[in-house]
């Protein structure tokens, strides 16, 4: 059985409600143990800000491209298992002028995991038995149990990394 490597990728709001300060905190602790006990290889943490602003006539660039790929594959991914994922919610908003756009809101965190380079997992997600949420995906892959909706496969890995990256997707 070839065993493929486990990356994480965590998005948080950069100015996440006071009630949540202390969970990314903790969260990026979690997957430094997961890093230390060999059941991932690596993870990145982005920065993204409430929402960020679904082009219209702009270049997508300007307006978030990184965090706008990212949810457009995390829909395929939810697509082909049959979840949903509701916090990656898309809205139309009006300004003072009376100007309309539309943004995509993101959630307070979000966990994107994948094994070999392809998405296998991305938290929160609906599923018919109930929502599962980042706390429940690291504590899946704490217990290495594969439990939640991702592809079955050998995870574990002998190179640990951890990276912390920065990423700023909000309009200003």
């Amino acid at each position: 059985m070839t065993i493929e490597p486990v990356t994480v990728d965590l998005f948080v709001r950069s100015l996440s409600p006071a009630g949540a300060r202390g969970r990314p905190t903790g969260t990026i602790e979690r997957l430094r143990d997961l890093v230390e006990t060999g059941r991932i290889e690596r993870y990145s943490v982005y920065v993204t800000g409430e929402e960020v602003e679904v082009p219209s006539d702009a270049p997508a660039h300007e307006r978030g491209e990184f965090i706008l790929d990212r949810v457009a594959a995390f829909r395929s991914w939810a697509a082909e298992r049959g979840v949903s994922l509701d916090a990656f919610d898309r809205r139309e908003v009006s300004t003072l002028t009376g100007e309309r756009y539309t943004v995509l809101a993101l959630p307070v965190m979000a966990l994107a995991e994948s094994v070999g380079g392809d998405l296998a997992c991305v938290a929160p997600c609906s599923t018919d038995d109930g929502v599962v949420t980042v706390a429940d995906r690291l504590e899946s892959l704490e217990r290495d149990d594969g439990h939640g909706p991702r592809d079955d496969r050998d995870t574990r890995s002998e190179e640990r990394t951890g990276r912390l990256r920065g990423h700023d997707a909000v309009r200003s």
